[in-house]
C-alpha cells in the first residue's frame, strides 16, 4: 500500500473532519442517541473541530449538563471516501509519543534529526535537492531500526495508555461510498479485549521500512487484528530540508493504523457496540 508522507493525507483529513463537524451540528437531533452524556437535562451547544498531532480527538462536542456546567465529548473521526473495505484508518498519529517514550524513540532519532536540521540551515537549495533522496533513505533506515526494536512491553503500554484507554472517546467512521456513519468507542476495540485476556503485541518485520504489522500472542495462540504501526515525518523529507513551500517543518510521528477495516467491523468487533445509520 502506498503511503503519502508529504502532508497530503493530513490536509484532506482535516477537510473531511470539518465536513462531519458541520453535519453533526446540523443533525444532532438524529445523532443524540450516540451521546448518552447529553441527557434530557443537558443542552447541546456545538460541535467544533479539534485535532493536531498531540491529541487523538478530531472534534469536540460542547454541552451544558443538568448542573449548568460546561462539559466536553471527544470524537475521533475516520473518513472512508471509498468505503470501509478500502485502505486503513488511523487510531494514533502523535509527535508527543516520540518524547514521552524517550528511550524507545527520541534517543534513537535525535542525532539524525539534529543532523538534518544542520543540513536545512547550512546547505543551498541546489545542495538540498541533490541529497534529498539520500536523506529519505536515512529516514527510512532509522525508522526501520526503531520500529524493529520496539518491545512487547512498550507496544502494550502505548496501546493501553495512549490509544484504547479512552473510555469516553467516541469514534465515528464516515463511509462516504455507502452513505453511512458507523459509531463506537475506542475502549471497545478488540485489541483492548485481547490484551485484557493476556495477549501481548509484537512486531512482525516485513518488506516495509517505515511500517510494521502487529500480531498478538498468548502462548501458542496468535491473533491478527489488522493493526499496523508507522514511524514517519508528518510533512515529508522536503519540508525537513526546507524545500517545501507549504510546510516549514517536518516532525517525527508515531502512527497506529487499522488495516482491513471492513473485516474488523464484520468479524472482530462486538456488533452490540457498533451502531450504524444511513445518511
Amino acid at each position: 500500500m502506498a503511503f503519502l508522507n508529504d502532508g497530503t493525507n493530513h490536509k484532506d483529513g482535516i477537510s473531511n473532519e470539518i465536513d462531519l463537524v458541520e453535519f453533526i451540528n446540523i443533525h444532532i437531533e438524529e445523532l443524540i442517541g450516540w451521546f448518552p452524556e447529553i441527557d434530557e437535562d443537558s443542552i447541546f451547544v456545538k460541535c467544533s473541530h479539534a485535532g493536531g498531532t498531540t491529541r487523538i480527538a478530531d472534534a469536540v462536542i460542547d454541552y451544558i449538563d443538568g448542573d449548568l456546567k460546561h462539559k466536553e465529548i471527544e470524537i475521533s473521526i475516520k473518513n472512508k471516501n471509498k468505503g470501509v473495505g478500502v485502505g486503513s484508518i488511523d487510531y494514533l498519529n502523535s509527535s508527543a509519543i516520540i518524547k514521552k517514550y524517550k528511550k524507545d524513540f527520541y534517543n534513537k532519532i535525535a542525532n539524525l534529526d539534529n543532523y538534518h536540521e544542520t543540513l536545512k540551515n547550512t546547505l543551498t537549495l541546489t545542495e538540498k535537492n541533490k541529497i534529498k533522496e539520500s536523506v529519505r533513505e536515512d529516514v527510512e533506515k532509522q525508522a526501520n531500526s526503531v520500529l524493529s526494536s520496539l518491545s512487547s512491553e512498550t507496544l502494550k503500554s502505548i496501546l493501553e495508555n495512549e490509544v484504547f484507554c479512552h473510555d469516553n472517546l467516541h469514534m465515528i467512521v464516515w463511509d462516504r461510498k455507502n452513505n453511512k456513519l458507523i459509531h463506537t468507542h475506542y475502549s471497545d476495540h478488540p485489541v483492548a479485549g485481547a490484551m485484557k485476556d493476556g495477549y501481548l503485541p509484537s512486531i512482525i518485520n516485513g518488506r516495509g521500512k517505515t511500517s510494521k504489522k502487529l500480531i498478538f500472542t498468548k502462548g501458542d495462540a496468535v491473533i491478527d487484528l489488522g493493526i499496523r504501526v508507522r514511524l514517519h515525518l508528518n510533512n515529508g523529507v522536503g519540508a525537513k530540508l526546507g524545500l517545501s513551500k507549504s510546510n516549514s517543518s517536518s516532525t517525527w510521528c508515531f502512527k497506529i493504523q487499522q488495516d482491513k477495516v471492513d473485516k474488523l467491523f464484520e468479524e472482530n468487533w462486538n456488533s452490540e457496540e457498533v451502531k450504524t445509520i444511513g445518511i
